[in-house]
C-alpha cells in the first residue's frame, strides 16, 4: 500500500509541476524571475515527504527498501537507487556561510524549508541571513531539480512494474458538502440510501401533492418549459422503439449534427444507473444557458431544501433557441 501510495502523490506533484514550469537551464545559469523563485519554493515544500524521514512521510529511502521486499529480483537497481538519493542529501554542494558556517546542501535545504516555509525557526533564519539569496535559490534548485529527476525514475519504474495509484473508492453514499448548519436528524433521505448525507427528506403521498403545488407556486411558465424539455428529451432517450424525428423536437437546432444518430447518447443514459431528473433549475451567469441535473441512484423520489454541494450529478444543459423563442437541449455531460 504504501508504494501505492507514493505513485499517488507523485501524480498529485506532477500537476503542480505543470502548473509551476521551471526551466532548470536558464534558472541554473542565473536567469531567475520571481515566478521561478515561487515555483521552485513550492515545489521544494511539496518535496518534503520525500526528502526527510518520518511518521506520514514517503522517504525516499524507506520507499526504495519497501520496493525491494516487494521486487527483490531488482534489489541491485533500488540498492543503487537509495544510495544515489542519500549521497546527493548528503555530499553534494557543501556550502560556506559569509560567518564560515558549513552546511550540507541538505542542512541548507533545512533551512530554508523550516526558517522561511513550513516553521519560523529563528536560528535558521538567522543562518540564511549569512547566506546570498541568489546562492541560497541556487541550491534550492539544485536540489529540486535533481530530487525530482529520482522521484520520477523510480515512479516510472514503479508503473513499469504494476503499482498504480490509490484508486477512487467506490462510493455507497455520495459525499456532500452542507452549506447551513444543522441538526443530524434532517438527513431523512432513507427510500434513495446513495443520497443519505444529503439535508432533505423522502417524497410521500402525503408530501407529494404540497410539494408539487409549492413547485409550480415558485416556478415561471418559462422554467416550467425549460424542465418539461429536459425530462422529455431524457425519456425520449429510453423510448422503444427510439423515434429520431421525437428527439429532435427537444434539441437546440444549430447543434443538431453534433449528435449523430443519438446511440452515444442513448448508451450513456442507459449507464446511469436509477437516473432521477432534478427540478431544480440553475441558470449560468449571463442566463443564456441552463443545467438541470441528472441524479444517479435515485431509487425512490426525495426533497432537498437547503443549499448544498454535491458530486457524482449528470447534467442536461439547454440554450435559447431565439428563433422560436423557447429553450432546447443544448448538450448532456457526465457525472461531476
Amino acid at each position: 500500500m504504501k508504494l501505492e501510495l507514493f505513485q499517488t502523490t507523485v501524480k498529485e506533484y506532477q500537476r503542480f509541476t505543470q502548473q509551476l514550469p521551471i526551466d532548470y537551464l536558464k534558472a541554473l545559469s542565473g536567469d531567475l524571475s520571481e515566478f521561478t523563485y515561487i515555483a521552485s519554493q513550492t515545489r521544494l515544500m511539496l518535496l518534503r515527504k520525500y526528502t526527510r524521514s518520518g511518521r506520514g512521510n514517503l522517504y525516499l529511502v524507506d520507499i526504495a527498501a519497501e520496493a525491494i521486499i516487494k521486487f527483490p529480483e531488482h534489489v541491485n537497481y533500488l540498492s543503487e537507487f537509495q544510495a544515489r538519493f542519500q549521497r546527493l542529501c548528503e555530499q553534494f554542494l557543501k556550502r560556506i556561510l559569509a560567518d564560515g558556517t558549513e552546511r550540507t546542501l541538505n542542512e541548507s535545504i533545512d533551512d530554508t524549508m523550516y526558517g522561511l516555509h513550513l516553521h519560523a525557526d529563528e536560528e535558521r533564519i538567522n543562518r540564511i541571513a549569512q547566506d546570498n539569496e541568489l546562492l541560497r535559490i541556487y541550491g534550492v534548485l539544485t536540489f529540486v531539480k535533481e530530487i525530482e529527476i529520482l522521484i520520477i525514475e523510480i515512479s516510472d519504474f514503479f508503473e513499469t512494474n504494476g503499482v498504480s495509484c490509490i484508486e477512487k473508492a467506490y462510493h455507497l453514499h455520495a459525499p456532500v458538502i452542507q452549506l447551513e448548519a444543522q441538526n443530524s436528524n434532517v438527513q431523512n433521505v432513507t427510500g434513495s440510501p446513495f443520497w443519505r448525507n444529503l439535508i432533505g427528506y423522502d417524497i410521500t403521498e402525503e408530501n407529494l401533492l404540497s410539494s408539487s403545488v409549492i413547485w409550480h407556486e415558485q416556478h415561471s411558465n418559462e422554467e416550467k418549459q425549460l424542465w418539461s424539455t429536459a425530462s422529455a428529451f431524457a425519456q425520449a432517450l429510453i423510448q422503444e422503439p427510439f423515434s429520431y424525428d421525437e428527439i429532435k423536437k427537444y434539441i437546440y437546432e444549430p447543434r443538431i449534427g453534433d449528435w449523430g444518430d443519438f446511440s452515444e447518447a442513448i448508451t450513456f443514459y442507459k449507464t446511469i444507473p436509477s437516473p432521477g431528473i432534478s427540478t431544480s433549475i440553475r441558470y449560468n451567469e449571463q442566463r443564456d444557458t441552463v443545467s438541470i441535473y441528472v441524479y444517479p441512484h435515485v431509487e425512490e423520489g426525495f426533497i432537498v431544501d437547503s443549499p448544498q454541494i454535491i458530486s457524482d450529478v449528470y447534467t442536461i444543459m439547454l440554450a435559447k433557441d431565439q428563433k422560436i423563442g423557447e429553450w432546447k437541449v443544448f448538450a448532456f455531460g457526465g457525472a461531476h
